[in-house]
């Protein structure tokens, strides 16, 4: 942090701290432009809160290398190793943060985050293993070093990115420790990564298993894994779900039967019938086709899939087609490549099949420049060509046998628009063909072809589906999967089942996923055949950073302006309304069309307000993923303001929003306001009946307070006591009277002292223990007569009135009865 920044935030607190003699308006005028430009002056730094995938790479034993080598020649097999590190890194679209002297840091997702930056980030390791493997060999030859080696470690978790020495490049966490604890644990030649790293590309790598490893700054021993090589892109995809746990589908047997007609009317009609899967992340699209698969075991499924960098790479899903079909490898040559497709695409030809596939080999991006068959053909004819033996090739595939082809393509949003082409020119040309074609994409796909539906498409049984919508599932579904997910557990608790489905919002996925973090955490206990959950932790529930990386990918795929727009209404909260955002960014209400066409908002269908839209995020995590990026210089700023649109807002009924508006107050720092609000709406809360959000309120404000204000305090305490007494909670009675106590240590006050023993006397009375309560009431009474606490010596008095008339002790009784008249009647009215 500069100095002017050091400066801004010392005299914001030194404003702070004067609020109770200058009063709110004052330090609220003057800390305004301040907090504005503390604000500014992060954001042009470039700082910012993100997820990321931490890159860590050296040459281990540089020292002793250096030692046995001129210093020239060990210089330049460091500088050698480290420019293959940084060209790794950077191919694979990372950047590198810093080189360490033997070593490179670098950050996968720190300028945009992609769903696939942590696969990005173990490829690039596992290239710069084998580089530093053939520099091994050039350096054994060349210097006789013979045991030069690299080794690489990688996390993914939240950073501070973006200012410090390194500008830019900065980055900072416990993540990038933790990534640095990787790279120094792993063998030489070898790749470590975290288990938060892991559950972002299972399925994806061959890996091996680590035994717990203690890292600085982390309180359990770490689960880590060793990356010994990628599996072959064709057919791993990311692993889902609980390991070692089958669950059933829920809530999706409507559309797996239309899907099902879809590919029966193929076999039924020979002529091509195709459908659109939409729905978002998570809902359960893959889970479908995994069903509808296992369903048509008498077809001949062919299942491509686009990545989140397909757009690179035109035609790519014609290339995974040639990949899946005639067995050419990432691993492959050109010229072996090339010999796979001609060999494997040619027998299905009548005639010229050799033409045929160097056709469709052109046109996916092998280099068949040199064949007679593709020289001199301009680009649109070379396409249509190509398409036309491609629409030949899959008719010979239905003519021969073996079932109908099912063509299940996954994930259409990430595709590039060649590969769009090809899908909608067999939808517009290749009626005649006996094919069903299954596909799956999110929403934004509609918005990059809009005429991606048929005009003729009918959702029903009795026409071609050409279009299906997924939704999230509703609370019965939901607790449903729940019950499958836990199905080891003896049975579900009420608090965890609400905390998961709340949370999940009808996601499958996002319900998976929070269940394995609950595991990962050891608050649930999955050690054994019968798991064990631990109710007093779930608190402590961290977002899995797969959902982080999926949500802030979708986050960061918006243009600049909406992004921002977003993150300003996230200070607001999951629902907010467009006068409150203006209040907070005059710009940012513009942006609000684009964000609903990219369902990252949604309207409400009325307002809590007149003349002002309500809104809300489309899923409360990716409001929280959202807030979670911003700055606490934004983040204050923003609360503030929305603390004042609210007060100004409710005047004459800010009852049902005075806990909101003591939220957004709190979060601000504005102290003062926050308690305030919190005490109303628990006293509101309070004559509503409404007694455990009563309880929560006046904590709230409780906490807040301090010892500054003894009387609201002592207030404060007296309204809980009030409420725990009415609820029949005795226990709770007496932890408040020990806070009592122990505030009245730290401040002795003999008036409170004096109440204190009755509020406790009365409390031994509906306990039944007649002798405390007595000796209670003898010790309030001779306390207040002295000090001259009216009130309490009448109360007292009275109660040893009862205690007496209780045991038929009638003058006793009345000697108590004339006390307690004479001290009430000296009571100010």
């Amino acid at each position: 942090m500069n100095p002017e920044q050091t400066q801004i935030e010392s005299a914001i607190a030194a404003l702070e701290s004067q609020r109770a003699t200058l009063g709110d308006a004052v330090v609220e005028m003057a800390t305004a432009p301040l907090r504005a430009k503390l604000a500014g002056m992060q954001q042009a730094a470039g700082l910012q809160h993100r997820q990321v995938t931490v890159l860590f790479a050296d040459v281990v034993g540089s020292t002793a290398m250096a030692q046995g080598l001129e210093a020239e020649d060990a210089m330049a097999v460091l500088d050698e190793a480290m420019h293959r590190m940084a060209d790794i890194v950077q191919a694979h679209q990372g950047r590198v943060l810093r080189f360490t002297g033997d070593g490179v840091k670098a950050a996968f997702g720190m300028d945009e985050a992609r769903e696939d930056d942590a696969e990005r980030a173990v490829r690039a390791g596992l290239a710069i293993l084998a580089a530093g493997r053939v520099q091994a060999e050039a350096v054994q030859r060349l210097q006789g070093v013979a045991d030069f080696a690299v080794r690489v470690g990688l996390h993914t978790g939240d950073v501070a990115l973006g200012t410090g020495i390194e500008a830019d490049n900065t980055a900072m966490g416990v993540a990038v420790n933790v990534a640095a604890r990787m790279e120094q644990t792993a063998p030489p030649g070898a790749m470590r990564i975290s288990h938060d790293t892991w559950s972002l590309v299972r399925g994806l790598f061959d890996v091996q298993a680590q035994p717990p490893l203690l890292a600085k700054g982390i309180e359990v021993p770490m689960l880590t894994y060793l990356v010994r090589a990628a599996l072959d892109r064709s057919v791993a995809t990311v692993e889902r779900g609980l390991q070692g746990l089958s669950t059933p589908m829920v809530g999706r047997d409507a559309e797996l039967q239309r899907l099902l007609w879809t590919v029966a009317q193929a076999r039924q009609t020979r002529q091509l019938q195709a459908v659109t899967l939409i729905g978002d992340a998570g809902l359960g699209k893959s889970r479908l086709l995994r069903e509808l698969t296992a369903a048509i075991q008498d077809c001949r499924v062919i299942a491509l899939r686009s990545q989140p960098d397909s757009q690179l790479r035109p035609w790519g899903l014609l290339r995974s087609l040639l990949a899946l079909q005639c067995g050419v490898a990432d691993t492959d040559s050109a010229e072996v490549a090339k010999r796979k497709v001609v060999d494997g695409l040619s027998p299905w030809f009548a005639e010229r099949g050799e033409r045929q596939a160097q056709l469709i080999g052109q046109l996916s991006g092998l280099d068949f420049a040199d064949s007679h068959t593709v020289k001199g053909l301009d680009p649109r004819s070379l396409r249509d060509q190509a398409l036309m033996a491609l629409r030949a090739y899959l008719q010979a595939l239905a003519a021969q046998g073996g079932g109908l082809p099912v063509l299940v393509v996954e994930d259409l949003h990430w595709a590039d628009d060649s590969s769009l082409d090809l899908l909608q020119h067999l939808l517009a040309r290749a009626a005649e063909l006996p094919l069903a074609l299954v596909m799956t994409a999110r929403p934004p796909l509609l918005t990059r072809r809009p005429d991606w539906v048929r005009p003729d498409a009918v959702d029903t049984a009795d026409g071609p589906v050409a279009l299906m919508t997924l939704s999230p599932l509703p609370a019965d579904q939901s607790n449903e999967l729940l019950k499958a997910l836990l199905q080891r557990l003896s049975e579900v608790p009420p608090r965890l089942s609400e905390l998961i489905v709340g949370r999940a919002e009808g996601n499958p996925y996002y319900m998976e996923e929070l269940v394995r973090r609950l595991i990962d955490d050891g608050v649930i206990d999955a050690s054994g055949l019968h798991w064990t959950v631990q109710l007093d932790r779930l608190d402590t529930l961290r977002l899995p950073t797969t959902l982080v990386g999926l949500l802030q990918a979708r986050l960061d795929a918006l243009p600049a302006a909406d992004r921002q727009a977003a993150r300003q209404a996230s200070i607001v909260g999951h629902v907010f309304w467009d006068d409150a955002l203006m209040a907070l960014d005059a710009q940012a209400p513009q942006a609000l069309p684009a964000l609903q066409r990219a369902a990252f908002v949604k309207d409400r269908d009325s307002s809590d307000f007149e003349g002002t839209a309500e809104r809300q995020f489309d899923h409360h995590l990716l409001h929280q993923v959202t807030y979670d990026t911003l700055l606490k210089a934004e983040r204050k700023l923003g609360h503030g303001a929305a603390a004042r649109w609210l007060q100004a807002r409710t005047q004459g009924r800010g009852a049902e929003f005075l806990a909101m508006t003591g939220e957004h107050a709190e979060k601000a720092g504005e102290t003062a306001l926050a308690i305030d609000c919190f005490e109303q709406a628990g006293a509101e809360a309070q004559k509503r009946f409404a007694n455990a959000a009563a309880v929560s309120w006046l904590r709230r404000a409780l906490g807040l307070l301090g010892d500054a204000e003894l009387s609201r305090r002592f207030s404060l305490l007296d309204r809980l006591e009030e409420i725990a007494s009415i609820v029949g909670d005795r226990a709770v009675q007496a932890s408040i009277h020990q806070e009592v106590a122990a505030l009245l240590e730290r401040h002795p006050d003999d008036a409170r002292q004096a109440q204190l023993w009755f509020d406790m006397a009365l409390l031994a009375d509906l306990r039944s223990e007649v002798a405390a309560a007595e000796k209670l009431s003898w010790q309030a009474l001779e306390l207040a007569e002295r000090c001259g606490a009216a009130k309490w010596a009448a109360m007292a008095a009275g109660n040893l009135a009862y205690r007496h008339f209780d045991r038929q002790d009638c003058a006793g009784a009345n000697e108590h009865l004339e006390v307690a008249l004479r001290w009430a009647g000296s009571i100010e009215a």
